[in-house]
């Protein structure tokens, strides 16, 4: 049985590993190799005809039954994004959007390279980031403030981003910016997709209220440094005393009753500036604890 167990999984690596390599076609691209991977989606780094590096994100391959939905439902978003959003700089820009026969893609500009190596590239996420914690309290809080001007530029275009989480936040010429607007929608529409451990237990949630909960969840992750899913526990070698002040806010934004949590981008950004500014707890510019 062990053996049997053993095959089976190189058989499954061997598969993940041929998915991996069977580079899509894309019109007037070199794809160069995989970067990424969503829920219904794959990222690679590709070379235009003019050699300047792009990020094109293809939605898979699916059955006929799911993927003209699937389809409709990312078209729909990102021309809503495009149609409805004004340029920022702490949101990605779609620049081209394009369907073969076989798949639905958008071109963006490609995250900085986490790697330090001109042969290997490894796309620069919040996600990588928080995994590594060489970072300071301020930069953290820099990087939160950047989180809420993107998040606010799209609840004021009357969307909301509802697939906030580290994995969909690059970092872009050193800025910190919000990527993936694949599930981006009007506020009151019904929830479709996204990641459960950034969305709400409460029901129903609309749009807005998922994003100011994920945004909890998002700061959660950068000052525990654990999953989301240990939402609210602390490690125990973490020096509250430290992270009072940013635990109190990502709890707020998480707060399961209503008349107790923020409401707005802008009641977040309130409190986090107070805090900065040394009404709330005050933070020295020094790395994170090593988990």
């Amino acid at each position: 049985m062990k053996m049997n167990v053993f095959i089976s999984g190189r058989r499954r690596r061997k598969r993940r590993l041929r998915r991996m390599n069977d580079k899509p076609h894309i019109p007037d691209f070199r794809l160069i190799g995989q970067c990424g991977r969503g829920g219904s989606c794959t990222v690679w780094l590709a070379v235009d005809r003019n050699g300047i590096r792009r990020a094109i994100r293809i939605l898979d391959r699916l059955p006929a039954n799911r993927r003209e939905r699937l389809e409709m439902e990312e078209a729909g978003a990102i021309s809503l994004y495009r149609q409805s959003v004004a340029p920022h700089r702490n949101l990605l820009e779609i620049l081209h959007v394009g369907r073969t026969d076989q798949h639905l893609y958008c071109v963006t500009d490609p995250a900085d390279n986490a790697s330090g190596s001109r042969t290997e590239y490894h796309p620069d996420t919040l996600a990588g980031r928080i995994r590594t914690r060489l970072y300071s309290e301020n930069q953290m809080l820099d990087w939160i403030e950047a989180l809420l001007d993107g998040v606010e530029q799209l609840h004021r275009s009357g969307l909301s981003h509802r697939d906030l989480k580290p994995e969909n936040i690059l970092f872009l010429h050193g800025r910190l910016t919000i990527g993936d607007p694949g599930l981006a929608a009007p506020a009151p529409a019904p929830v479709r997709g996204g990641t459960r451990e950034f969305h709400p237990p409460w029901s129903p949630a609309d749009g807005t209220e998922i994003d100011l909960y994920a945004i909890g969840k998002i700061i959660y992750c950068l000052y525990s440094g654990m999953d989301a899913t240990a939402f609210p526990e602390l490690p125990p070698d973490l020096d509250l005393r430290r992270i009072a002040g940013v635990n109190r806010i990502a709890l707020k934004c998480c707060e399961s009753l209503p008349a107790a949590r923020y409401r707005s981008v802008a009641e977040i950004r309130r409190d986090l500036r107070a805090l900065r500014a040394g009404n709330g707890q005050t933070f020295q510019s020094s790395p994170l604890d090593s988990k």
